[in-house]
């Protein structure tokens, strides 16, 4: 397979058009994230730039959907309510998913003395460095310090910093939570329970983690679709709510060989579509 990749400024415009094609009984493909104008240039037969990962998967897919008859493009409103199996294409770095994370916000409340200024000033200085440090990953096995990538944090509880808000008694501090099935109110509580200066953990989640559940029949096939192409079939996080978790078909896969953060190569375009074209065909003889 020799393939080229399409110029950035013809992706959305292809996909459109690929999109008012599809079969009778369709495997429906959707990109997550998705992106109205993509933030990408070419470059030796590479996207770069901040969706470069968004432009492959976008790429892969719709090349995928317009040389497949089992395969309907979701462009760029995905209809969640249509028939048949969906396959999310997602920068999962060869990974397939059947789970997505869910999302939550915590405020951590810290008291800071009413003294002079100075020690006040150092009061809340040493109270938020005491939660920001107490919010970061951490693990007995994995390095999460180094994960740049969340190779290791995808299905970690874990709080991404959002503000800190002065306040008669002290200063508020915000985060968005990452969230899976193990956090609970408690968990969160506890992470910043041994800070003296905090008062209060407000935490409440906002997002479910979705879970798909397609028959074992139908998880082996998909497996061994990819397992013929990379060797290999192994799982990972999606690491947010979206389109995935919106679906309510259990028979639902996300797989993608791009790497969010990194270019996007034309090696990795053509796995990307011969591993996906395994996918589609696969889900497309399951009814």
């Amino acid at each position: 397979m020799s393939l080229t990749l399409p110029p950035v400024d013809e992706l959305g415009d292809t996909a459109r058009d690929t999109a008012g094609t599809a079969s009778d009984q369709p495997v429906n493909l959707v990109v997550e994230p998705s992106v109205a104008v993509v933030n990408a240039t070419v470059k030796d037969r590479t996207y770069h730039g901040a969706d470069a990962a968004a432009a492959g998967c976008l790429a892969a897919a719709t090349t995928v959907a317009a040389g497949s008859q089992n395969a309907r493009l979701q462009y760029s409103d995905p209809t969640a309510e249509a028939t048949g199996p969906w396959l999310v294409v997602a920068p999962l770095a060869g990974h397939l998913s059947t789970v997505a994370t869910g999302s939550g916000h915590a405020t951590v409340s810290v008291g800071v003395s009413d003294e002079n200024v100075h020690t006040r000033l150092g009061d809340v200085r040493d109270a938020v460095d005491a939660v920001l440090t107490a919010a970061q990953p951490s693990h007995d096995v994995y390095p999460v310090a180094e994960d740049d990538a969340g190779v290791f944090t995808n299905g970690m509880t874990t709080f991404d910093f959002n503000g800190a808000t002065e306040t008669a008694l002290g200063v508020d501090i915000t985060f968005d939570v990452s969230i899976t099935p193990a956090t609970t109110t408690d968990r969160v509580e506890a992470t910043f329970e041994d800070i003296d200066a905090v008062t209060a953990v407000d935490y409440e989640p906002t997002d479910d983690v979705s879970v798909a559940e397609p028959t074992e029949e139908c998880r082996a096939q998909v497996e061994d679709a990819v397992c013929r192409v990379l060797g290999d079939a192994q799982y990972e996080w999606l690491p947010g709510p979206g389109t995935f978790s919106s679906l309510a078909n259990e028979t639902r896969f996300a797989f993608g060989m791009a790497t969010t953060g990194t270019p996007y190569d034309e090696t990795t375009f053509e796995r990307d579509v011969e591993v996906l074209t395994a996918i589609v065909e696969t889900l497309g003889g399951i009814r």
